[in-house]
């Protein structure tokens, strides 16, 4: 079977609103045969762009037409190809775990890797670079509890505030949120202790 039919068979197999990126398909083929199978593939309608190196499947619904894709999993795809951890900005994680009822506006996503804006499925999602670099294995929710709490700063962190982030806690984040005592801000710690006993 050619490259191109198993690509085009894979995509066909997968559910709509399905993502794709190129570099998992490179063991495949040369980089430049994938991308011009996934040119033809864009061409043809079974999958349409994000950015570059990312596709999907589309959605199509009578009268509303093509729905893009979640923007979470464009993120978790964008992560994966660049290998960059990235999450949600203190303000919206903050948010996302109960501990404060205000919507952003936009949503700024925290980045290890460079500041910038990527343009995908007619979003401008903001990467912002993050100096409290996690280690491999820190998990999201220890992330989201962290920036939710640097963006509220040392002074305003309250016992209800820690019996929020307690709430959500297993054993793998509580791990994670010890392993990050050498990379977060010195006075976090004392918070973070308190979430985690």
């Amino acid at each position: 079977m050619s490259t191109a039919a198993l690509i085009t068979n894979r995509i066909n197999k997968a559910s709509t609103d399905n993502i794709f990126i190129i570099k998992e398909f490179l063991s495949l083929d040369r980089r430049d045969n994938i991308d011009h199978i996934f040119a033809d593939l864009c061409t043809k309608g079974l999958i349409k762009r994000i950015t570059n190196g990312i596709y999907y499947k589309p959605k199509i619904i009578k009268g509303l037409g093509i729905i893009p894709p979640d923007q979470d999993k464009v993120i978790k795809a964008i992560s994966k190809k660049t290998g960059d951890k990235i999450c949600y900005s203190g303000a919206y994680a903050a948010n996302i775990l109960g501990l404060s009822t205000q919507v952003p506006m936009k949503i700024t996503y925290l980045t290890t890797g460079r500041t910038r804006i990527i343009k995908a499925c007619g979003w401008n999602i903001k990467l912002k670079h993050t100096n409290i670099i996690p280690s491999n294995n820190t998990s999201d929710l220890a992330l989201l509890i962290i920036y939710a709490l640097i963006s509220f700063g040392r002074d305003n962190i309250t016992l209800g505030d820690i019996q929020v982030c307690k709430r959500y806690l297993k054993n793998k984040d509580k791990n994670s949120l010890q392993d990050m005592f050498t990379r977060v801000p010195y006075w976090l710690i004392k918070y973070l202790k308190q979430i985690i006993e």
